[in-house]
């Protein structure tokens, strides 16, 4: 009982470094994604060893469910609208970019192979299994970060491409291998099954998979139909990922395609499809940092450099050349554009998706191979998790592809009332405490919205769109660099500009501010209302009358219904 508590508060312990890390590294401009794997890392046997690999095997069902969740989310983002937009080049483009990767890895780390005592059938499987494994661009990475940054664009696309064919072709070709060498007697291989039993059990996992999460998905469209309470709909999602996965195993099935072909029927399927979608990515973020945790705790740096060596490198090497090379030369082969050509290869390195998946499978396996194979996964997951984040951040960043939202600083103000007020609030709403400066001065401080996008100053008039586009708001308010407040830019001061090609190109947002009317925070309720008479609005924002910075917005109809209470 004491291990079983001691267990969870070490997860607690993690979750809530997590949260600091993730605010940090949303300070610092750097994706939660490493933030988190950092956090694994010092937890794990690299460091304090408190999240052992004992405790992280224990922990495996909410790795696999995190990656279920995340696979469910990947064939969710294959909507109509995006199929709209995927043609024959951008597969083509993602099957030639990963034959490219195999071929490049093996043949690197076949050369690399040479160095150790392994015989030349050890040396073709170390290597060839590594190839297939390098393809995998780790899903679960480039998803939140792409999620994080709210991208769109070329490049975007592509990237979603090629992680569907990514997680498919590894994991299908990790599959296939591991049968075909436990056909030729290596890896603790069953003498009784022939090579026609590993043929169909091959092909059983792709079609058998897709049956089963098809019908899984329509069941939970034919569900959805008759739940009208949203949280015992996304229950029912997560219970049916869980019976998806269960059933997978059973059936030897592979429990990651189950999940991946059930968000794309759902979301393809049901009506209210994409908005399920929409809920479950939100929801996932929990889990997803303690996947990023539990795959930094797998990471044994000290142990892992003694025991890989030179075999690590090579890999590590290797990927990278393929990923930077296989890009560019892909791209020549299969004509993409030019931002896909430049910056596919860097924007994919990620790697500790479907990689450890395939490492948990052959983890058990006596064979020295095997054991290289998963060290080296092990190992190169700690370099591929730390740049390849933030090569992807500079990509996305690079061909315009975030939204102005993402860019400034998360894009959002939500300015925080003090303890005493957030106090006296409590009081007051528990009856406990008469509140003088609602009930009789009437203050607008409590009727502040603080959770607010604002617009820099120096954005370009493409950023501004793009920023109109993402959030639907009734102002969009202007701040410069120290986020102080500077006006607000309507629809109509937008429409004058975006039909003038001289204006668009040379305009920045300060020249489009219509109306430089705020509310001051420590203002009253009949004060407010007679600055939305002047201002013949709506809404208004609100700002911090000694610092001029901006707090929030305020409703015309909040103030009119707080002084009727």
């Amino acid at each position: 009982m004491n291990e079983v508590v001691h267990h969870f508060s070490i997860v607690g312990f993690a979750m809530v470094l997590a949260f600091i890390a993730g605010r940090a590294a949303h300070y610092f401009h750097v994706p939660k994604v490493s933030a988190y794997i950092l956090v694994g890392i010092l937890l794990g046997p690299t460091a304090l060893n408190e999240i052992t690999f004992e405790l992280a095997e224990d922990l495996g069902l909410i790795n696999q469910l995190a990656f279920g969740l995340i696979l469910f989310n990947i064939g969710g983002e294959f909507h109509k609208g995006l199929l709209k937009k995927i043609t024959r080049t951008h597969i083509k483009y993602s099957f030639a970019f990963s034959l490219i990767i195999f071929l490049t890895v093996t043949l690197i780390c076949f050369l690399f192979s040479l160095t150790t005592s392994f015989s030349w059938a050890q040396r073709l499987v170390f290597s060839s299994f590594l190839g297939v494994v390098a393809i995998d661009a780790a899903p679960p990475t480039v998803l939140l970060v792409i999620k994080e940054l709210e991208a769109k664009g070329p490049l975007s696309s592509s990237i979603m491409v090629f992680l569907a064919v990514s997680v498919l072709t590894s994991i299908f070709g990790a599959q296939v291998l591991i049968y075909v060498i436990q056909d030729f007697g290596f890896w603790n291989a069953p003498s009784d099954f022939g090579t026609w039993y590993y043929i169909l059990m091959s092909i059983w996992s792709i079609v058998g998979s897709l049956l089963l999460g098809t019908a899984l998905g329509l069941m939970l469209c034919f569900w959805e139909q008759r739940e009208d309470v949203e949280s015992e709909l996304l229950f029912a999602v997560l219970v049916a990922l869980l019976l998806g996965q269960s059933l997978a195993i059973v059936l030897k099935l592979e429990p990651l395609f189950v999940s991946l072909f059930m968000g794309f029927v759902i979301v393809n399927t049901s009506p209210q499809g994409q908005l399920i979608h929409s809920k479950m990515k939100g929801m996932g973020l929990s889990i997803y940092a303690l996947f990023f945790i539990l795959a930094g705790a797998h990471i044994h740096i000290q142990e892992q450099i003694k025991t890989v060596g030179l075999l690590g490198l090579g890999y590590v090497l290797a990927r990278i050349i393929a990923m930077v090379i296989g890009g560019r030369i892909a791209a020549s082969m299969i004509p993409e554009s030019s931002e896909v050509k430049k910056f596919m290869g860097i924007s994919v390195l990620s790697h500790a998706g479907a990689a450890l998946a395939i490492a948990s499978k052959i983890m058990h396996e006596s064979d020295p191979s095997a054991k290289a194979i998963v060290q080296v996964i092990l190992g190169s997951i700690f370099i591929f998790e730390i740049i390849g984040p933030l090569a992807l951040r500079w990509s996305l960043v690079a061909v315009g592809e975030v939204k102005m939202g993402a860019l400034l600083g998360g894009g959002s103000t939500k300015a925080s009332l003090s303890m005493v007020e957030l106090l006296q609030n409590a009081l007051d709403n528990l009856g406990i405490v008469r509140r003088l400066e609602l009930t009789e001065l009437k203050l607008v401080k409590l009727l502040v919205r603080r959770h607010v996008y604002a617009i820099e100053s120096t954005a370009s008039i493409k950023d501004v769109i793009s920023f109109v586009d993402k959030h639907h708001m009734p102002i969009y308010p202007v701040v410069d660099e120290k986020y102080s407040f500077l006006g607000t830019i309507s629809l109509a001061d937008l429409k004058d500009v975006i039909f003038d090609p001289f204006r668009s190109r040379y305009s920045y947002a300060s020249k489009l501010i219509g109306s430089r009317i705020s509310i001051p925070e420590s203002a009253t309720c009949q004060e407010a209302i007679d600055i939305f008479n002047e201002a013949l609005t709506e809404v208004l924002p609100v700002v911090d009358e000694t610092t001029n910075k901006l707090v929030g917005t305020l409703s015309y109809k909040d103030v009119v219904m707080a002084i009727k209470n």
